[in-house]
C-alpha cells in the first residue's frame, strides 16, 4: 500500500540531508566517522520546518515507547491521520583509508545471532516488536555515507527482501555527494 504523503516527507527528508550535509560529506567519509547524532539534527532542523509550514502536526526525538524508559524510537511525527516512526541509522562504509574496519553493507545488513546487531536489522526487529496499527507507519531510515556499487546495493537489497517479508525496501543515491539511502517501510 503506497501513502503518497508519508513518500513525499521521505522525499523532502532525502533531499534536505543531502543538502545541508553536502559540505561536510568528504569530512565524514575521508575519517570514517559514524555521525548518526549529527544526521538527526539535521532531521530536526528538518521536522521543525515542516512543522512549521504544516507539513506535519507535530514530531519527537526519541520518543518512548509505552512510557519504557529504556526502549525508544528515533522520531516520532505525527502527520495528521498517520503516526510515522522512524529508526534512524548511520552507515558508514569503509573507505581505502581505513578498510581494516570491515564495515561494509554486508556488516550493516547482518542477520548474524551472535552479538549486538549494529545496522538496520536491528532496527526491522525493534519496529516489528512494536504493536501494529493501521494509523502508524514504521520507518528503518538508513543513511549510507561512502556508498559502495550499486550492483553491491542491489545485491544486499535481494537477500533482505527475501528474508524480510514485511519490508518494502527503496534505495536512493546520490553518487556526485557520495551518499545514499536506504529505506524500509513496514507493509
Amino acid at each position: 500500500m503506497k501513502n503518497v504523503a508519508i513518500d513525499n516527507l521521505i522525499e523532502k527528508l532525502i533531499d534536505g540531508i543531502t543538502n545541508q550535509s553536502k559540505n561536510h560529506l568528504p569530512i565524514i567519509i575521508n575519517e570514517n566517522a559514524r555521525v548518526e547524532n549529527y544526521f538527526s539534527i539535521i532531521i530536526l532542523s528538518l521536522l521543525d520546518k515542516f512543522k512549521s509550514n504544516n507539513s506535519i502536526v507535530e514530531f519527537k526525538f526519541q520518543h518512548l515507547v509505552n512510557e519504557n524508559k529504556r526502549k525508544h524510537i528515533d522520531f516520532y511525527i505525527n502527520q495528521f491521520e498517520k503516526n510515522v516512526l522512524i529508526e534512524l541509522k548511520h552507515l558508514a562504509i569503509d573507505n581505502h583509508n581505513k578498510q581494516n574496519n570491515r564495515r561494509n553493507l554486508n556488516f550493516y545488513t547482518s542477520f548474524t545471532d551472535g552479538g549486538m546487531k549494529v545496522g538496520i536489522i536491528g532496527d526491522l526487529e525493534k519496529l516489528e516488536k512494536l504493536e501494529n496499527n493501521k494509523s502508524t507507519i514504521k520507518i528503518s531510515f538508513a543513511i549510507v555515507t561512502n556508498p559502495p556499487s550499486n550492483e553491491e546495493i542491489e545485491k544486499r537489497l535481494n537477500i533482505l527482501k527475501q528474508k524480510k517479508h514485511k519490508w518494502n525496501f527503496y534505495y536512493k543515491v546520490i553518487r556526485e555527494n557520495n551518499i545514499g539511502f536506504i529505506i524500509s517501510k513496514m507493509i
